[in-house]
């Protein structure tokens, strides 16, 4: 299911490219740092605090599970005269695990981790949607509706998507998910994040 922005808002146009330009040292940084420093599996806390410290100061709510060290990161739209507007939902992705295996890139960013690596791009992912993060923060008053961060941990074959549906992450927005509820629709998004983490 894709969303006709078009339609349903009236933004004004952004020079995303400017607002990625101006991030993308902080992107760099971060990603490097999570590079050196790789967790495998369901349980990431120093990738996790790393987000989070880099997330620090914004206007999101963060909730966390259980299961995993996998949080969301809530931004409720300031539009529309009560926070969330429209009621419309976008989740946005990105995976924090690493690969078990050992890393011989030489670079100086490389692994400290013996026998873990972010061989698949993670590292990169969880950046990239900080980056998403700060610039959709920095148009709050203009979003008309809600953005879900999502950083999962488990990617690499753990079901991390999964737990952090099962610990309730989602719920606030998806009451009834999986129901044969009007909700069913607006969470679908979940509900195939889930089918896909085999």
């Amino acid at each position: 299911m894709s969303l006709d922005f078009e339609s349903t808002t009236d933004w004004a146009p952004t020079d995303w490219t400017a607002v990625g330009e101006d991030s993308l040292d902080d992107a760099i940084v971060l990603r490097r740092a999570i590079h050196a420093d790789p967790e495998v599996g369901l349980h990431c806390p120093r990738t996790s605090d790393k987000v989070k410290a880099a997330l620090a100061g914004l206007p999101l709510e963060i909730r966390e599970g259980t299961s995993t060290t996998g949080f969301v990161a809530i931004l409720r739209g300031g539009r529309g005269g009560t926070a969330g507007g429209n009621g419309r939902t976008v989740l946005l992705r990105g995976d924090m695990d690493a690969l078990p295996m050992q890393e011989e890139t030489g670079l100086p960013f490389a692994s400290k981790i013996d026998g873990a690596m972010h061989a698949c791009g993670h590292d990169s992912h969880t950046a990239m949607l900080v980056g998403a993060a700060k610039a959709l923060c920095a148009r709050r008053d203009e979003l008309p509706g809600t953005v879900v961060f999502m950083f999962q941990p488990g990617e690499e074959g753990h079901h991390g998507a999964r737990h952090m549906i099962a610990d309730g992450l989602l719920d606030s927005r998806c009451p009834k998910l999986g129901s044969r509820s009007t909700s069913r629709r607006t969470c679908r998004w979940a509900m195939s994040s889930a089918a896909r983490v085999r």
